[in-house]
C-alpha cells in the first residue's frame, strides 16, 4: 500500500492513496502535482475520490484535477477533467491498463481544500504483448471471490499479430 507525500510523484502499489498538498488544509496558488499510479502488469486502476474541493468554474479553466489513461498527459486519453465543490457523480473511474495518470492544476488567485482520492488494483484490462505471458485469476491458486467478473482483451503490437490463449489450468464450480 502507497500514501503519497508532497506534490505528485510515483504510486507503485496494489492500493494507496493520493491528496492534494496540504489536504485538508487549501493547497497552494499555482500548485501543478502529477502523480502516476501504476499496479501490476494485467491489472488496470481503480480510482475513487473520496472528498473533492477545487476552486468552481464552468469549464475547469482556474483549477482542476484531471485523470488520463496512461503514464502521461501528451500521449493518454483523457478521463475527466473536474472542479467544483463536489466529488463527479460517478466517482470512480478505471485505467484501461496498469497505469493512471493524476494532475492537480491550480492558478494563481482563488484556493480550496483539494481532494483526496484512493486507488486499488482492479482485475481486467487490455494487454498489448509481442511474446508469450501469463495470466491468471485473481487470488490464484486460491478461490476466486464471488461475484468476480473480470474481462481482458489481449492484443499483439499489430494489426496482423496474431494471439493464441493456452488454458493450463481451469476449476469451475460444479
Amino acid at each position: 500500500s502507497a500514501v503519497q507525500g508532497g506534490c505528485g510523484g510515483r504510486m507503485k502499489a496494489p492500493s494507496g492513496s493520493i491528496h492534494s498538498p496540504n489536504y485538508p488544509n487549501p493547497y497552494n496558488s499555482n500548485d501543478d502535482c502529477s502523480w502516476v499510479i501504476e499496479v501490476e502488469p494485467n491489472y488496470r486502476v481503480k480510482f475513487t475520490f473520496v472528498d473533492f474541493d477545487v476552486e468552481p468554474h464552468s469549464n475547469c479553466s482556474y483549477d482542476y484535477v484531471a485523470l488520463y489513461d496512461g503514464e502521461n498527459a501528451s500521449e493518454s486519453p483523457l478521463i475527466i477533467q473536474h472542479c467544483g465543490q463536489s466529488p463527479p457523480d460517478p466517482n470512480i473511474f478505471y485505467s484501461t491498463g496498469n497505469k493512471l495518470y493524476v494532475r492537480m492544476k491550480a492558478d494563481g488567485s482563488v484556493t480550496s481544500k483539494g481532494f483526496l482520492a484512493n486507488f486499488t488494483r482492479a482485475c481486467g484490462g487490455t494487454i498489448l504483448t509481442e511474446a508469450t505471458g501469463e495470466l491468471t485469476s485473481p487470488n490464484f491458486p486460491h478461490p476466486w471471490e464471488a461475484g468476480g467478473d473480470c474481462s481482458w482483451i489481449i492484443q499483439g503490437k499489430t494489426s496482423t499479430d496474431r494471439v493464441t490463449l493456452t488454458l493450463t489450468h481451469i476449476d469451475l464450480p460444479d
